[in-house]
């Protein structure tokens, strides 16, 4: 009787090892596969990240040349058009790359998508220099939006930002 409860315990011992190292190695699987998939998504937010904020850093490239053609009375409509053709990509990127962001910051982008689309309708009346400071204004206005916007990409992808743009973003947001 002795033997037949030993033989029993000690089947149980094994068969509780067994199932043990199973669900182990299948949570060690599962938990990597999650892992594996948090670091893909996060790479590619980088990556959406990445793109808005070199296309909203050729923006400013963008606004002096057409600014400068401009004011200086010359044919700005290929300026004009980069410009276009800029404002048009960050609004569709930034449409993808703000859904990770908290609400503050979403509203922060949406606006910003705002200022770009506000800026294109003033851009399409072609206005020459003398007449143009609405679009000057629409200028200033998505310059300014673009810190922000930049700033809080950056920080929620992880990446680095700049320390006098994190002091006077998250000063608005007082």
């Amino acid at each position: 009787m002795t033997r037949e409860k030993h033989s029993s315990g000690l089947w149980q011992i094994i068969l509780t090892s067994v199932i043990t190292a199973v669900v182990t190695a299948a949570l060690g699987i599962w938990g990597q596969d999650k892992a594996a998939q948090w670091a893909d998504q996060r790479q590619h937010r980088t990556q959406e990240v990445t793109q808005f904020v070199e296309a909203a850093q050729k923006f400013d490239v963008l606004v002096t040349n057409y600014m400068t053609k401009l004011n200086a009375d010359q044919d700005a409509s290929k300026e004009r058009a980069a410009l276009h053709e800029n404002i048009q990509q960050q609004f569709n990127l930034l449409e993808t790359a703000k859904t990770n962001l908290n609400d503050l910051s979403n509203q922060r982008a949406t606006d910003y998508q705002n200022d770009l689309a506000d800026l294109g309708e003033k851009l399409d009346l072609s206005l020459p220099a003398a007449d143009a400071q609405p679009v000057a204004q629409a200028i200033a206005d998505t310059r300014a939006a673009n810190v922000c916007v930049v700033y809080d990409l950056r920080k929620k992808a992880g990446l680095p930002a700049v320390v006098t743009d994190k002091d006077r973003c998250e000063n608005t947001r007082k």
